[in-house]
């Protein structure tokens, strides 16, 4: 029976959105309005959403940015903490909206970067491979973007695609954990367990604590029988990801 592997998405939605609009709020809160003066009210509000986000009390924190964003419909950094507590709070769904909405008031690669990852994760790869398309046309050679790209292109079949893109964001980043895993897992989906060892080992020779790399080790050992192998990789991944619902999974289907 064919084992199935998840690819290890650059998906750091809370930590990276969330750390860029808190460096910036009030700069971004003074140019995310058409309105020419600052609301000082909408601002401490956003900011104030924004720690409720942190805190994980997602359905307060969106009702507040609901409240601004009916006055202030262009408000960039409201639209965008909507998206990432409607995202963190499992409604995915609706950040899409906030996040096209983003893309045509205000262009820029970390717009297209979030929606892609939004489509991304609903599965929407091919439209999700767009987005990272344009966000790269003005960030380029950015390796986050083409590590999502290249993952997004496996997502939907198009795995020689992905791997070219994937070699790509490896040139400036021979060592990155992200990009090795991801390229290991690509190789899996083209059944080249060779390459996709040798490109795993080196995920975990770069971070010996990289979770995903040892959870795809122990996918493939098991998928081809090496059963003691599979066993190391998924224990680590257990101390790692202690709290995981993978881990009780698979310890059951190695028994």
């Amino acid at each position: 029976m064919r084992q199935s592997f998840v690819l290890c998405v650059c998906i750091v939605l809370a930590s990276t959105f969330l750390s860029c609009a808190k460096t910036s709020a009030t700069s971004e809160s003074q140019v995310a309005t058409t309105d020419t003066v600052v609301d000082i009210e909408a601002q401490l509000s956003t900011e104030t959403a924004q720690d409720l986000i942190l805190a994980q009390r997602y359905e307060e924190a969106t009702q507040m940015l609901h409240q601004i964003l009916e006055s202030q419909p262009n408000n960039l950094l409201a639209l965008e903490l909507r998206a990432v507590s409607q995202i963190k709070s499992g409604v995915v769904t609706r950040s899409l909206d906030d996040f096209i909405a983003i893309t045509q008031i205000q262009p820029s690669a970390r717009a297209f970067f979030n929606l892609g990852v939004a489509l991304h994760q609903l599965g929407f790869c091919e439209r999700a491979v767009d987005a990272y398309r344009r966000a790269l046309e003005l960030s380029p050679n950015d390796y986050q973007l083409m590590t999502n790209m290249g993952a997004a292109y496996v997502c939907y079949g198009k795995r020689d695609e992905g791997i070219a893109v994937l070699n790509q964001a490896l040139i400036s980043n021979p060592n990155n954990e992200l990009v090795l895993t991801n390229l290991g897992i690509a190789y899996l989906e083209k059944k080249d367990v060779d390459n996709a060892l040798i490109y795993l080992n080196r995920a975990v020779q770069a971070n010996e604590a990289y979770a995903s790399a040892h959870f795809a080790l122990f996918r493939l050992h098991f998928a081809q029988n090496n059963h003691e192998q599979g066993k190391k990789h998924l224990r680590r991944f257990a101390e790692l990801m202690p709290n995981s619902r993978k881990v009780r999974s698979y310890e059951k289907e190695m028994r």
